[in-house]
């Protein structure tokens, strides 16, 4: 396991890395592990896409942590598949055909300017996470 640094400032919150390959069942192996390695008063896991996310609802539940009662668990992609889970996962739709169409559209002109996209995701709040004190 490395440990990634999260933040900006002098005091940085040190976090572990579980990366895994984007599947179910390395979101499950990973939430596995952190729960044997207890959540050191984490709160919430967010993955890097829903499948993953959905693969530690099944890792936790495993494990004997509930979801959204001791952990939460939010995903990345607003896949079909995350309101169909028990518990419906919260996710993040981005727009990435949007997306992809601005940078084919950025690539086709001719320009020497940078340019800059930003584009806002919408966040799609279910059964898989809760309110903390």
């Amino acid at each position: 396991m490395r440990r990634r640094t999260a933040g900006r400032g002098r005091r940085r919150a040190r976090y572990p890395d579980y990366s895994l390959p984007g599947r179910p069942a390395g979101g499950f192996e990973a939430a596995r592990r952190l729960a044997a390695e207890g959540t050191a008063g984490g709160q919430a896991v967010l993955a890097a896409n829903d499948m993953l996310a959905i693969g530690a609802l099944s890792g936790f539940r495993e494990a004997g942590l509930s979801v959204p009662g001791d952990v939460s668990v939010t995903g990345v992609d607003d896949i079909p598949l995350a309101s169909d889970v028990t518990p419906r996962l919260t996710t993040v739709a981005l727009p990435l055909a949007q997306c992809g169409a601005e940078a084919i559209r950025f690539a086709m002109e001719k320009s020497d300017v940078p340019r800059r996209l930003i584009l806002e995701g919408r966040l799609t709040v279910r059964d898989s996470t809760r309110r903390r004190a």
